[in-house]
């Protein structure tokens, strides 16, 4: 009986239209995920498209939505025969609950187990397409592919049938079927942000990590291209250990369901109830005659009205009193609360708790969850009374099809209004209970409107329409899914237009400066003009919806053209005429007041410009050597305009006879015009523009360039909607719309895909570090210039540009400040404008002052503290500071970043500003972005670097040193080992996403994981082996040779060069290695034994295991003899705990470390209880857990 029950479950499923529909819904999202290069889920960069790595992605992502799978052919398997009313005709046959329940499941799981094995099927037919880039396709291995599916898929497919079919044995109901999912989505979820916010809890993670995507992560953490391309996960470790547990707890619960099961589960209440009913009923026998009376039915808009509510207090208590909406709403309030309290942090260091930020937290964590409740209640609620076989009943009412259909939405709405209001309380108590009593409640309820409620509404539209289309509970779910997995198509191969894209608006990004800004009219207008397509849904809805039988769409189709009453027809003309008035409106300002570009488009002119221009790439050109600009800032307009001229010099060896100028996309050309000279082609696609000189201009000549342009926003785009001017916060640099001498590298494609799409050949990231011709130029471009500016606001703001204060002054409701440098700076320039409240001190003749946001005052002085002492310690081990004022300027949160300009630093609100320092343990991140931007006054605008490979680590890796050691001064080791360990664990993290290769730190072409975070490690661990002063008096030796050069500018070798000198040839290979190489450590401590002596000092035995690695440009390993001085380190406290001051350190000295394991033994006055090889992580060490462990006392 087993056999025939399984059999004939298999047959059921195979050939189901859901079956086969969902098997073909899934091969096209994976093979579209595979063959469409804007998407390629897994691959990217130097990862081959059909790396196993992508495979074991699309594996893990599509199983973790793919437990649809399990709940339409698993679990149904237990609810169907009550569902369609065979529970009497099955369960009075001689058959056994055991041979029953294990008979479905397993007829179940081969149908969920045939119909996933569509993912690597189709994404093994998808890599072979002759249409996909070949470089990026490596080798097939068909093995790859068994292991995969059997390891990760499978296994995911019995974790989530297993407990979603438990689930369904337990309550014979689909929607706690459907909770049960949306409870291992969110169990996922919260466990993800966990091991994004703390490391430490990775590897528990991993281990218990259901679908094993944490477990994936964890084990891939640091793997390069390299091994990526060529290896799957090992099967070993906490992935094999994560495997056999939840292979464990699938099997546990299938016995248990076996054990549990019951045909007759319930019954006996049930028979209770039908004789208590008898009981009260009387007689049996009794004949009465009854007198009903005669009841008229008054048909008519009251009555319609009064059945529209009668019906939604139904819908809505069918929804509110089900154990699953309570259920839904836990999960959702456990979904978001863990992110409150770690979300929200950067280095591990909590924000203040701000309302934006607790609302920011919540659109992350609330994304998926109303995603997956839409899908559900929309099949839930359309086909509840036909589950129940109430719907001949309800239907055959005198009551209009529109009061079921627009009941059911409202009830949706009410389950979407009910998870938002739970999260947005949850947020408040949550920001009451970390101490912020600043409860922003109409940012709550505008925010809470416009990104949660609305945007589930107009999805919960579809979800019913869908729903009415296709007369299938599961095509109508699976239907949902195509639209989601579409819209994310459709905006990366060029049709990202709002337009077309179902409830889709560009957004409104809240900053605390600026509040809503101008983008929440933007987003009214989109969510409007969805809101009338929505409507229109409905109205579909409701016209093709099957009012007792179901009728196939083919024969209710001529319902959407004909039979529409009066009423429904003027909600029609609304929706239509609505959707149209709004759609114009919005096509007249993203299509005709502004330029729309699709994406591929975008590409293709960049493409063409490139191809048409690439000739002025290396053509001599004046530089800029004196600006003088006048820009009039106009916040409320969201404008800008700007006049001003050059002094343009040539600093070539050749006449140059025509001038080139460029503009940003976007900018206006009021007029333009250079001295002794005239206007010979202009491209305004391009913005590019060329000038005959008439007299050509000798070398060493100079001549004036006059012009006038604007920067205006009128209305609106279809993206890009954030402006450099917006009413409070305006902040732009010169490369916006000032002209640009030359042509513009800004304009070229640089991705290497990209380009072979469009027939281009690779470009270089950096020109070679040995290419003299390219010496003489920076990698920002332009030279040195003279500035002043004159720039005028509203009267109620502040205007800020690099420079000092000439003059201030108000003239015809405008406020004016003049603006002039002392000495020639950079080409690279900021103006920026907002409502500030001033903070300023003075220290050793520099005016120190903070301009920022009135409510954002928490750090103010510790930015100032900062600045003070980076400022003194850069001026003492350096050169002197250039100028005599430094500043800091806050602006919005719409980016999140510090930008050094001359004098003046732009400062994001996002960081640093709402950061919360409470905690000493912190890593005080303020501190340090703030002295990392002042070393920029060094290492940018002191000396610059010449326009070749390594440019970055003279400006990035060198503030990042100069900022370690002003932390260091300020806070000691210990913090220093928890800041490095960030940024190891990012470098190393970060290798795997390279798009070309990983170079060696002196030829770095802007790889940011490059020059910043390995940068920081092997600078720190320099000064550690040769000695902070060797390495400041070799940065000063560079300052004075390169200090304000151009002609030529620095050179990494310059650095190397000096460093040589400096720190003798007894660290020739350690300079060779950190600079010059890609070299690697794996040191790990074995065992640390102690025992106590006589004298009561303490024996210590090491045992540590140390290996050396040289890695290429892809990641590929190779390992060679280790002869190295690495510290050892004994405490008396882990030293995760330890934050300040040494008295935990019992010894730590260097050991020369020349075998793969060695022996170490120590002599430590008191009882040590760690011991480690570098411990404080100078290293780069592919695993840096494992560098320290207790000490066994023996």
């Amino acid at each position: 009986m087993l056999s025939k029950i399984a059999g004939f479950e298999i047959r059921y499923q195979l050939f189901s239209p859901v079956f086969i529909a969902v098997f073909a819904i899934f091969f096209l999202l994976v093979f579209g995920g595979v063959t469409i290069d804007q998407i390629q889920v897994g691959g990217g960069g130097a990862t081959n498209i059909n790396s196993p790595n992508a495979l074991t992605v699309n594996v893990l992502i599509f199983s973790l939505f793919g437990g649809l799978i399990p709940v339409a052919f698993l679990s149904s398997g237990v609810i169907r025969d009550k569902s369609f009313k065979m529970e009497e005709l099955f369960f009075s046959r001689p058959i056994r609950e055991f041979d029953f329940v294990l008979g479905r499941f397993i007829g179940g799981f081969v149908a969920t187990a045939l119909c996933f094995a569509v993912v690597p099927i189709a994404f093994l037919i998808g890599s072979v397409m002759p249409w996909l880039d070949q470089e990026l396709i490596g080798p097939t291995r068909l093995d790859w592919y068994v292991y995969v599916y059997a390891v990760i898929g499978l296994v995911n497919m019995w974790v989530v049938g297993t407990i979603l079919f438990t689930v369904a044995n337990f309550t014979r109901s689909t929607m706690m079927v459907w909770v049960g999912f949306v409870a291992l989505l969110v169990l996922y979820l919260v466990g993800s942000i966990i091991a994004r916010q703390e490391p430490a809890l990775r590897e528990t993670l991993a281990l218990i990590d259901p679908f094993g995507l944490n477990t994936f992560n964890e084990a891939t953490r640091y793997w390069t291209a390299f091994e990526q391309n060529s290896q799957v996960i090992p099967f070993e470790g906490t992935t094999l250990a994560n495997r056999f547990l939840w292979i464990g707890i699938g099997a546990a619960l299938l016995v248990l369901n076996l054990v549990t099961f019951r045909f007759r589960s319930g019954n006996a209440g049930g028979a209770a109830k039908r004789k208590s009913a008898v009981a009260t009923a009387g007689s049996r026998h009794a004949i009465a005659d009854i007198e009903l009376p005669r009841v008229t039915p008054t048909l008519g808009a009251k009555s319609a009205r009064q059945q529209f509510f009668a019906r939604v207090d139904f819908e809505v208590k069918g929804v509110v009193f089900n154990i699953a909406f309570w259920i839904i709403l836990a999960l959702g309030l456990f979904n978001t609360v863990p992110g409150f309290f770690l979300a929200n942090g950067l280095y591990g260091t909590d924000n203040f708790p701000t309302t934006r930020i607790i609302m920011d937290t919540i659109n992350g964590a609330f994304g998926i969850i109303p995603i997956v409740v839409v899908i559900y209640y929309a099949a839930e609620l359309m086909w509840r009374e036909r589950r129940y076989a109430f719907n001949e009943i309800t239907e055959s009412t005198p009551t209009e099809s529109w009061v079921f259909i627009t009941a059911k939405f409202v009830a949706m709405t009410v389950v979407i209004i009910s998870l938002a209001l739970v999260a947005i309380i949850a947020g408040m108590l949550s920001q009451l209970a970390m101490g912020y009593t600043v409860l922003e409640i109409s940012q709550y309820a505008i925010r809470g409107v416009m990104e949660l409620v609305l945007p589930s509404a107009l999805l919960s539209a579809l979800a019913i329409f869908l729903q009415v289309v296709f007369n299938n509970r599961w095509l109508g779910m699976a239907a949902m899914l195509v639209y989601f997995v579409m819209s994310l198509v459709m905006s990366q191969v060029g049709f990202d237009h709002s337009l077309y894209q179902y409830g889709f608006s560009p957004g409104a990004p809240y900053s605390d400066m600026n509040g809503y800004g101008h983008f929440l009219g933007i987003s009214l207008w989109f969510m409007a003009y969805w809101g009338f397509w929505a409507l229109l849904l409905m109205v579909f809805a409701y016209q093709l919806w099957s009012r007792g039988a179901l009728t196939p769409i083919s024969q209710r189709i001529g319902r959407l053209f004909t039979g529409y009453s009066p009423a429904t027809a003027l909600v029609a003309l609304v929706a239509v005429v609505g959707g149209g008035a709004t759609g114009g409106w919005i096509f007249y300002n993203t299509n005709i007041r502004n330029t729309y570009i699709s994406g591929p488009d975008q590409r293709a002119m960049a493409a063409e410009y490139e191809r048409q221009y690439i000739h002025l790439q290396d053509l001599p050109q004046p530089l800029v050597v004196d600006t003088n600009i006048n820009v009039d800032i106009f916040p409320a307009q969201r404008r800008y305009a700007a006049t001003g001229h050059y002094v343009l010099e040539n600093q070539t060896d050749e006449a140059i006879d025509t001038l080139w100028i460029s503009y940003g996309p976007g900018t206006t050309i009021v007029e333009h015009a250079v001295e002794g000279g005239e206007l010979a082609s202009s491209d305004e696609r391009f913005y590019l523009y060329s000038f005959d000189l008439g007299t050509p201009l000798e070398p060493g000549d100079t001549r004036r360039f006059d012009f006038s342009v604007e920067r205006n926003n009128p209305g609106f785009r279809n993206s890009g909607n954030v402006s450099s001017v917006v009413y409070n916060g305006a902040f732009f640099n010169n490369g916006e719309s000032m002209p640009i001498i030359g042509f513009n590298e800004g304009r070229r494609l640089t991705d290497r895909q990209d380009r072979r799409r469009e027939g281009l050949e690779p470009v270089e990231r950096a020109y070679a570090l040995e290419d003299e011709s390219h010496w003489d130029e920076n990698y920002i471009g332009g030279g040195y210039t003279g500035f002043r500016t004159i720039v005028s606001t509203s009267p109620d703001q502040i205007a800020i540009a690099p420079g000092y204060l000439q003059r201030e002054w108000e003239d015809g409701g405008r406020r004016y400040f003049e603006y002039v440098m002392d000495r020639p700076i950079l080409n690279f320039f900021n103006w920026m404008s907002a409502d500030y409240a001033v903070a300023e001190r003075q220290q050793d003749g520099v005016d120190f002052q903070v301009f920022y946001h009135p409510d954002h005052h928490w750090n103010v002085e510790r930015m100032l503290e900062a600045g003070e002492d980076s400022i003194a310690y850069f001026s003492e081990h350096f050169s002197p500071y250039q100028y005599r004022q430094y500043r800091m300027m806050e602006f919005p949160a719409y980016a999140s970043f510090a930008q050094s300009f001359p004098n003046t630093i732009a400062y994001s609100e996002s960081i640093g500003f709402i950061a919360d320092l409470s905690d000493p343990q912190d890593i005080d991140y303020v501190y340090y972005v703030t002295a990392h931007e002042a070393a920029h006054q060094w290492w940018a605008h002191q000396v610059m670097s010449a326009n070749v490979q390594g440019g970055t680590m003279l400006v990035e890796t060198f503030a990042q040193y100069s900022a370690l050691m002003v932390m260091r001064q300020e806070y000691g080791e210990d913090h220093m080992r928890r800041f490095l360990k960030y940024e190891l664990d990012s470098y190393l993290s970060a290798r795997g996403s390279e798009a070309i290769e990983e170079l060696p730190l002196y030829r770095v072409e802007n790889q940011a994981y490059v020059h910043y975070r390995k940068g920081a490690v092997i600078m720190y661990a320099l000064q550690d082996y040769v000695g902070e002063d060797v390495v400041n008096r070799t940065m000063q030796r560079l300052i004075a040779e390169r200090a304000y050069s151009s002609d030529p500018y620095a050179i990494t070798l310059d650095f190397l060069r000096l460093l040589r000198e400096e720190a003798g040839p007894e660290h020739e290979a350690m300079i060779h290695d950190f600079f010059e190489r890609i070299v690697l450590f794996d040191l790990n401590v074995t065992s640390a034994t102690a025992s106590e002596r006589d004298d009561g000092r303490w024996d210590l035995v090491l045992e540590v295991e140390a290996h050396k690695y040289e890695a290429g440009g892809d990641g590929e390993q190779t390992e060679e003899d280790i002869d190295y001085m690495i510290d050892i380190g004994v405490f008396t406290e882990d030293l995760d705990d330890a934050y300040e001051g040494s008295g935990h350190v019992l010894y730590m000295d260097k050991h020369r470390i020349n075998e793969t394991t060695m022996r170490i033994e120590l002599i430590v006055d008191e009882q040590p209880l760690y011991a480690g090889i570098d411990p404080y992580n100078k290293l780069i060490d592919r695993n840096s857990d494992d560098n320290l462990m207790p000490v066994t006392i023996e």
